[in-house]
This record gives C-alpha cells, sequence and structure tokens, in this order.
C-alpha cells in the first residue's frame, strides 16, 4: 500500500485552436461603360456575369471593390440605396454593403468606399446551369451555333442597327471613341 500525498496530475493540454478562417475573395480592379451605353443596365449584367465566374470557376466565397464616395452612380449601383440599379430595368443594386471608409485612398486626396458581397446560396443556383440555350444567360452565343445569345448581345445588336455608330466588336482595329 502507497500512503502519503500524492503529486497532482499533470495539467491537461488544451486542444488546438481552430485553423484560420481562410476565404477566397475576388476584387473589382475597375468597370467602365461607354456614355452612349449607359443608362441601359450593361454594367449590372456585366457584373452579374463577374460574379457569376468568380463563383464557378475560382469558388469566391466574396468580391469586393472600392469606390468613390462622391460617385452616387456607382454606390447605387453596387448597393442599390435609393434605386439606380444599372439602368432603364431600375434594379435595386447588386448587394454590396460598404465595409469600411478609406481616408484619402484616390491620388486625389478622396476617399472610397470598400465595398463587399458576400455570395450565398442564392447566387449558387447560377452555377448549376450558367449557359441554358434559352436566352437567359447574360453575354452567350458569340460564334457558337445556335447559342441564343444574351442580353448584352441583343443590346449591342439593337445599338449597331440604331445609328451610325459601329459596335465595338466590329470597328475593324483601334478605334478612338470619345
Amino acid at each position: 500500500q502507497i500512503k502519503g500525498p500524492f503529486p497532482p496530475p499533470p495539467p491537461r493540454r488544451p486542444p488546438p485552436p481552430p485553423p484560420p478562417r481562410t476565404e477566397t475573395l475576388g476584387h473589382v480592379t475597375s468597370l467602365a461603360i461607354l456614355p452612349d451605353y449607359r443608362r441601359m443596365g450593361l454594367a449590372a449584367d456585366l457584373m452579374n456575369q463577374l460574379h457569376h465566374h468568380m463563383r464557378a470557376s475560382y469558388g469566391a466565397d466574396a468580391v469586393g471593390l472600392h469606390v468613390r464616395v462622391s460617385n452616387g452612380a456607382a454606390t447605387r449601383l453596387y448597393g442599390g440605396g435609393g434605386g439606380g440599379g444599372g439602368g432603364a430595368d431600375g434594379g435595386a443594386g447588386l448587394g454590396y454593403g460598404v465595409a469600411n471608409l478609406i481616408r484619402g485612398y484616390y491620388q486625389d486626396g478622396e476617399d472610397a468606399y470598400f465595398m463587399r458581397r458576400e455570395f450565398g446560396e442564392e447566387d449558387d443556383r447560377y452555377i448549376a446551369s450558367p449557359y441554358n440555350n434559352n436566352n437567359n444567360n447574360i453575354i452567350g452565343g458569340f460564334g457558337e451555333e445556335g447559342g441564343g445569345g444574351g442580353r448584352i448581345r441583343r443590346a449591342m445588336d439593337r445599338l449597331g442597327r440604331m445609328g451610325g455608330r459601329p459596335r465595338p466588336w466590329e470597328a475593324g482595329g483601334a478605334r478612338r471613341f470619345r
């Protein structure tokens, strides 16, 4: 028999910390629409196409971009605060929220909003069948037999027929637009 005081048991080792959360974050560096093609929903369509490809090709969890504080049109397009949504359809924006205000971001000293959009399950439904031949795809169909086209292609075709200015992809070489 063993008698006497026993040493305390060794302390239990704490469980290892959880692995750091990683995410794939896309970033939009620039989006511009020629003046004659604005207010037609093209910017929103291009951004939706970009969202689709970020999710489908890169598995992005979210996307971010910087916007000048003074650029109300872009802030409305991305965030939807007050309509705008990218043109004639008057949509409610693309679901971005202001994540941060960055003071003096631009070279001229103007502040910028860092806007961010988290992708969710509702974004996954577009990945399942990105080009479904029922004319709901956005760009689609360039050079494909029976491709059906998409909203951007149809809008550009309509503009090309409406008057004088050549479509950019048919301009033939470098062409300067105003």
